[in-house]
């Protein structure tokens, strides 16, 4: 709820569940002060915080991050491996899709390593998530651009460091900067601009994201109330999903690039829709002339477009040629009564789907179904 909010004090959080018009104090925790706070923007009562424990730059200890799933009254240590002793600066959760949650940290003492950590599991496991990033570098905050979730920023000591891939790769932006240490990132809600607080000031970036030259963007939506994934490139389309606001189809962060011709690389993908399993309807794509064929034939799916966007095809063992990114489509089986497809170039997506039940399908041991120019 909106009217959810917290607080991080000395050694407990603050719960206001009326717009901070009054307080409560949620069960203790060990250490000195809670240094940061994120939650689940899709569920106010699950929380992490983390918990500053080493003191000073020589404490034996490093900072810990705990989790509540009851709105604060109970506090759990979920497990972080990072390097002691080191200082946990932020903590940023996905907005479309919360189990992915992000741990900034720097390290205490002269030539020691900071970073990013990711999770998929809501903070149960963590990997190292830099590449790009400098090996002695303090990471100060993190900022999640809300229009696309997968586009991360990170305030270091060194700049201003950016991921379109959730956090998979990482490259500067730091054009116009007057001083490398940030110490702060907040971005607006269309995730057009950018702000960075250095000790010179505050620093604007107009964020602009073209796509290549002779490509269209692919975007993904999801839609809660029949758990499906949509994708389109139609900027028709687009606009209306955009304006549904929260409650219709919304962005999850993720896209795709389709070629914005047909060419002699290219394939025309097929796309279907039915409402064979209302009160639910589904949409389907596919690149592959027989697979479009069969399901055409299917009295259950209509066909809407022979061709929707036009993409490349992987090899039979599911390669793709080079310049050209996997697309993996996955497949609910049926989860909810009604089938539905995803399609994404994220692998960590993709595990975490498996992990939930889906089935991938493509060609080659990974299911690869198309070819995306990078």
């Amino acid at each position: 709820m909106s009217s959810t909010l917290y607080a991080g004090e000395n050694e407990a959080v603050l719960k206001s569940i009326d717009g901070g018009l009054s307080w409560e104090t949620s069960s203790r925790l060990p250490g000195y002060y809670v240094s940061a706070l994120a939650i689940d923007p899709t569920n106010s009562d699950v929380v992490f915080i983390t918990q500053a424990v080493a003191g000073f730059p020589s404490g034996p200890d490093t900072d810990k991050i705990f989790k509540s799933t009851d709105g604060g009254g109970q506090w759990r240590q979920v497990p972080i491996p990072v390097p002691a002793p080191v200082a946990i600066d932020s903590l940023a959760i996905d907005p479309a899709t919360p189990s992915i949650v992000y741990a900034a940290y720097g390290p205490f003492g002269a030539g020691k390593s900071g970073g990013v950590l990711k999770s998929i599991d809501a903070g149960e496991t963590w990997i190292a998530a830099q590449n790009g990033l400098p090996d002695t570098i303090f990471v100060n905050a993190l900022a999640i651009d809300p229009s696309a979730p997968a586009r991360i920023y990170a305030a270091t000591q060194q700049g201003v460091f950016r991921s379109t891939d959730a956090a998979a790769r990482w490259t500067p932006i730091n054009s116009g900067l007057t001083d490398l240490h940030v110490w702060s990132l907040s971005i607006d809600r269309s995730g057009s601009l950018l702000r960075a607080a250095t000790a010179a000031g505050l620093f604007e970036y107009q964020v602009f994201e073209p796509p290549p030259s002779g490509t269209v963007s692919v975007i993904e939506y999801f839609y809660a109330a029949f758990d499906h994934y949509f994708i389109t490139s139609n900027p028709d389309e687009i606009k209306m999903l955009d304006s549904e606001g929260p409650t219709g189809w919304v962005r999850t962060g993720l896209q795709f690039n389709a070629y914005a011709a047909p060419n002699e690389h290219s394939a025309p993908v097929c796309r279907f829709f039915s409402e064979a399993f209302a009160p639910k309807s589904s949409h389907f794509y596919t690149p592959f002339v027989t697979e479009c064929a069969i399901t055409q034939a299917n009295p259950a799916w209509v066909l809407e477009s022979a061709d929707e966007f036009d993409i490349a095809v992987p090899a039979a063992d599911g390669s793709c040629a080079a310049g050209l990114t996997p697309v993996y489509r996955l497949y609910n089986n049926g989860q909810g009564g009604a089938p539905s497809h995803r399609y994404t170039t994220d692998v960590t997506v993709r595990a975490q789907m498996i992990s939930q039940g889906w089935v991938p399908e493509g060609l080659g041991p990974n299911a690869v179904q198309m070819c995306s120019p990078m």
